[in-house]
């Protein structure tokens, strides 16, 4: 990947911003935005981590890596309605996740995708949306974790809900049956009932090996939606805004076969911080999970974190694979990032913290190639 400097890359994306102004001009590239939820900078091969990713390094080695990328803040929704305004989240006010307590996106909040409709973009969605409010005229196709997903998957869901309840997780209404290692099943009988009445009780005892075939997964389903929709604009003249937007790595830390197997847990390395403590957030949720599971339960779940980082790297390399095959490639500004990270063990946590601002989970992939350009 050739180094670039500021004012290089800088005077390129203006070009490419000032091609999609204006209704009916010709040259507009296209834009396909592939979006992670939880996902570190620091997993990915393309920044030093352990998780080989070749098909999203690709993307890096095709443009530019940003090294020093930040999310708004290390929460979903927040982020991700900056993303699509362009505005921090106390100017856009979506301050929590979306919910009860906090509207989401309404049809007359200024998006890029409202934008790019506009001018003559197509503009499709497949996958986490996270900002539910108004329906949107310029998304008609979505494909959402909690909507569509779910109604389609319903009946293998209620198929699991009528097995034993020890082999199933609960979460946002799947029904995600699991199997847990030995060695890991050990580690949280130890624990006794202390997580018994937890919110977040499954998310902590059963991590392991997501018991779905792989093409059912949502993820699989995303990117197959991006894949069609891609084959679809084929022989289309009109300039085109895809968002694929990944719900992993973020938890339930499960995931299916071949991934679960692919990293194993005892070779893995713990984060060097990993006893570098704040008192402050000894209560946050990511901390008393390691603290009750101890390192076993960090290598399980850095095992299955890895292992879906490696699930969503051979979607990415899918999707990279039908963009050339429409030949469109040289046409299609392809962007790839996440919307907060994951403390992956650092500071004796995981997941996210609503009370800390660690470079873990603020530091983010961000990675732009548009041929001939940048």
């Amino acid at each position: 990947m050739r180094q670039r400097t500021r004012r290089e890359f800088l005077k390129a994306a203006g070009l490419a911003t000032a091609a999609g102004v204006g209704p009916g001009r010709a040259g507009r590239p296209n834009i396909l935005f592939i979006m992670c939820d939880q996902l570190s900078a620091n997993a990915l091969s393309c920044y030093g981590g352990p998780v080989p990713t070749p098909n999203i390094d690709r993307i890096a080695d095709n443009g530019v890596r940003f090294n020093q990328a930040t999310c708004t803040t290390p929460y979903c929704s927040p982020t991700r309605a900056s993303i699509i305004t362009g505005m921090y989240p106390h100017a856009h006010g979506i301050v929590l996740n979306a919910g009860p307590r906090q509207r989401g996106i309404d049809a007359e909040d200024v998006t890029t995708e409202r934008l790019l409709k506009q001018t003559g973009y197509e503009t499709h969605h497949y996958g986490k949306w996270h900002l539910e409010g108004d329906d949107l005229p310029y998304y008609t196709d979505m494909f959402r974790s909690g909507v569509e997903y779910k109604r389609k998957t319903d009946p293998f869901f209620d198929q699991v809900r009528g097995t034993d309840r020890a082999t199933w997780m609960d979460w946002y209404a799947w029904a995600l049956p699991v199997e847990i290692s030995p060695a890991y099943r050990r580690q949280v009988e130890a624990i006794g009932d202390r997580w018994k009445n937890k919110v977040y009780a499954d998310f902590i005892t059963k991590m392991g090996r997501l018991k779905m075939p792989v093409e059912e997964c949502f993820d699989v389903q995303v990117a197959d939606l991006t894949c069609d929709r891609l084959k679809a604009l084929k022989s289309s003249d009109n300039p085109f805004m895809i968002t694929c937007s990944f719900i992993w790595p973020h938890d339930p830390n499960v995931v299916p076969s071949p991934y679960y197997e692919a990293f194993d847990p005892e070779q893995l390395d713990l984060p060097v911080n990993r006893h570098v403590r704040e008192e402050l957030f000894e209560k946050d949720w990511g901390r008393e999970i390691i603290a009750a599971l101890g390192e076993p339960g960090m290598r399980e779940f850095l095992r299955v974190y890895y292992g879906m980082v490696k699930l969503i790297d051979d979607q990415v390399g899918r999707i990279l694979e039908t963009l050339n095959e429409t030949g469109k490639a040289d046409d299609t500004v392809v962007l790839f990032t996440a919307d907060h990270g994951d403390m992956m063990g650092g500071h004796g946590m995981v997941w996210k913290s609503t009370r800390a601002f660690y470079e873990e989970i603020v530091r983010v992939p961000l990675l732009i190639s548009y041929p001939g350009e940048f």
